[in-house]
């Protein structure tokens, strides 16, 4: 499986794409339909997975499904294999050049190579355990496209006069700002409370510091809390 897909997706030959929200089993993962059935020396996959991002344009997806034992891992799914089809891709209103697709799987040959975790007592955990990283970065974007938002609000309500008065200049909106921004750093401080969380499990289970992120965040909060404006991004000021 390494020699087949990791030098093509070093290159960037090609994309990988996840499969795991189901129309009936989003956060509730365990509730999955998608399953795995034993077919001689390898299995057949049934699934039906939404809102997977950039299935469209994947060469390959890692399917999270069910093992014939009832236990969740994971199997990697060419998706020019037969039986693999785009049942549809979302129109969106952002974030268009990550789109998400349906995908369905009917009855896919899978070999016994291509399964990355075989649906054992430390499968599911193990696969968890990683989305806990990827949702910090998840976060990460919408407090990014958050503090954006605000920094675009802030310069209308300076540009824009009413009745002679700045927009930036009426209490009313005043309140709606400082709302605003009350509410994005309290969403900032959380992501950096998760993200220390997911690193000093990451020590814990013995990965180390990955390109010293948590050196860089521990500066950060120090400037935060020695009240340095750079590093909170203040925007209120007049």
């Amino acid at each position: 499986m390494k020699e087949r897909w990791l030098p093509l997706a070093a290159s960037g030959e090609v994309l990988f794409c996840i499969g795991i929200t189901e129309p009936e089993a989003g956060s509730a993962v365990p509730l999955m339909r998608a399953k795995l059935e034993e077919d001689g020396d390898g299995y057949r996959l049934t699934a039906y997975k939404n809102y997977v991002t950039g299935g469209h344009h994947a060469a390959a997806c890692l399917v999270w499904c069910k093992f014939p034992n009832g236990q969740i891992g994971a199997v990697v799914v060419d998706l020019t294999a037969d039986g693999v089809s785009v049942a549809s891709v979302h129109k969106k209103m952002g974030l268009r050049g990550m789109a998400e697709a349906e995908l369905a799987f009917d009855n896919v040959r899978i070999e016994s190579a291509d399964v990355l975790l075989p649906g054992d007592d430390n499968s599911f955990r193990t696969l968890l355990a990683h989305l806990n990283h990827e949702r910090c970065g998840n976060a990460a974007m919408c407090v990014g496209a958050a503090q954006g938002a605000i920094e675009y609000a802030v310069h209308y309500t300076r540009e824009r006069a009413y009745a002679g008065r700045r927009l930036a200049d009426l209490q009313g909106i005043q309140w709606k700002l400082a709302d605003m921004a009350t509410e994005l750093e309290a969403a900032r401080l959380l992501l950096y409370r998760a993200g220390r969380a997911c690193t000093a499990a990451r020590h814990a289970a013995g990965h180390g510091d990955r390109d010293g992120q948590g050196e860089v965040q521990s500066r950060r909060e120090a400037r935060l809390r020695r009240g340095d404006p750079a590093a909170g991004r203040l925007w209120l000021q007049p």
